[in-house]
């Protein structure tokens, strides 16, 4: 063999050990998450409101974006309500102030 295919051997046994390695980790990980597509197989068999697995996703989707929106405007909802306060406050030392 010649020096060249020697190197191209050693190269490709090299990439062959990274590719094995990276299935390995994929393979592991995958088996740690089967758990949740089994769980979500399940919810569809028994639940009549979602006949695939992505609309479960969907509903979650839906109902995360719902509840950041939510939060937001409880959020900016609080601040009104503290600045109403605090007008108020003022108002009635204002007011306190001139009547005496």
């Amino acid at each position: 063999m010649t020096k060249v295919k020697v190197k191209e051997i050693e190269r490709l046994n090299v990439d062959i050990l990274q590719i094995v390695n990276e299935r390995n980790r994929l393979q592991s990980k995958m088996e740690k998450h089967v758990i949740f597509s089994k769980f979500l197989e399940k919810t569809v068999e028994s639940a009549e409101e979602f006949q695939e697995i992505r609309e479960i996703i969907t509903r979650y989707d839906t109902l995360c974006a719902t509840h950041d929106y939510l939060m937001k405007k409880e959020a900016k909802s609080q601040d009104g309500t503290e600045q109403e306060k605090a007008k108020l406050k003022k108002f009635i030392e204002v007011e306190s102030q001139i009547h005496f």
